[in-house]
């Protein structure tokens, strides 16, 4: 099986490109990707290049800025050539791309992953229902981000689905220092799309409800949703097990 991962960030240290990095390396289907690129991040997303050279992955730079016509042909071009089977693809950015490459490559599968959950304006939210209609295959990363989008876009409802979770990543017992064996690390931003507000709910139950004081969650990072956060650990009594860095 060829799969084609299409994706508009590069940068190794977001959790979607870490995630796909991780694909590509352990599946046992054949993977190549489309990076969207900025004319000014053309030249740096090519450095980067040397990681997938080295485990077998071939790579494609589209220096096409917010042209998606140009990103349609190149997409094209490497689908006819490769005799892709699937093309996966990951945000909004891409969806009017796979609404047209949908009608020049009819026979490939077309599989969106929802990675996480952004509200944006109606007018993006008709756009994006158009290619929605064109994907038939989705994968949610929780059924917290299926329930968001499903109650946002009906459509979807309708449409095959699977709940895939983000894996823990395996960390010899030899690593792990004992004295922070007790302590959870959020780094990230803070607004809804990351749920955030969630973790805070689940701490509550770690805490209150399992009586697992000794757990403490390190958040490093801020956002819009800061002050709900705030109030949430207020309203459960987790200042000394909630611990906000900015």
């Amino acid at each position: 099986m060829k799969i084609l991962n299409v994706i508009s960030v590069f940068r190794p240290h977001g959790g979607t490109i870490a995630k796909l990095r991780t694909i590509v390396q352990h599946s046992r289907n054949e993977h190549q990707i489309y990076f969207y690129c900025y004319p000014h991040e053309y030249e740096e997303a090519k450095t980067l290049d040397g990681y997938y050279k080295e485990i077998g992955v071939q790579t494609y730079y589209g220096n096409v800025g917010r042209n998606f016509i140009k990103a349609v042909f190149e997409i094209k071009n490497i689908i006819k050539e490769n005799k892709i089977d699937i093309v996966h693809y990951y945000f909004n950015y891409e969806n009017l791309t796979i609404t047209l490459l949908k009608t020049l490559c009819p026979n490939v599968k077309y599989i969106r992953s929802f990675v996480g959950y952004i509200d944006i304006s109606p007018f993006r939210k008709q756009t994006l229902r158009l290619a929605l209609r064109r994907t038939e295959n989705y994968v949610y990363i929780s059924n917290y981000i299926k329930e968001k989008y499903e109650e946002t876009h009906q459509l979807l409802k309708k449409k095959n689905s699977t709940i895939i979770y983000n894996c823990p990543i395996y960390i010899d017992k030899g690593e792990i220092d004992v004295a922070v064996k007790d302590i959870i690390l959020y780094v990230g931003a803070i607004n809804e799309h990351k749920n955030v507000p969630q973790l805070i709910e689940t701490m509550n139950i770690v805490v209150n409800e399992f009586k697992r004081d000794d757990i403490v969650l390190q958040i490093v990072g801020d956002g819009k949703d800061r002050k709900q956060v705030e109030e949430l650990i207020a309203k459960y009594n987790l200042q000394k097990n909630v611990i906000l860095h900015g």
